[in-house]
């Protein structure tokens, strides 16, 4: 999600008979570490999710702080407090 400058990332949501917001993962990114931060989302996503998962089942499943976890030390333009 973009304003005029900066790059709000948002992930897991859906819609549908189960619908969930999506998780805001970062807010105020410059568009390079927007893409950046969403390449790695989609990677982690890839990897450790099941076939045919959508993403708000995953998020479900693995939840905020798996996410915390394994994409923080990947995302050093992303402080603590903001994921």
């Amino acid at each position: 999600m973009g304003t005029n400058k900066r790059w709000t990332i948002l992930f897991g949501g859906n819609a549908g008979t189960r619908p969930r917001f999506a998780d805001i993962i970062a807010r105020n990114l410059s568009a390079a570490d927007a893409l950046d931060c969403a390449e790695r989302l989609a990677e982690f996503y890839r990897i450790h999710a099941k076939s045919h998962e959508r993403t708000a089942r995953f998020m479900e499943r693995v939840g905020m702080e798996t996410i915390r976890s394994a994409l923080l030390s990947l995302l050093p333009y992303v402080p603590v407090k903001q994921i």
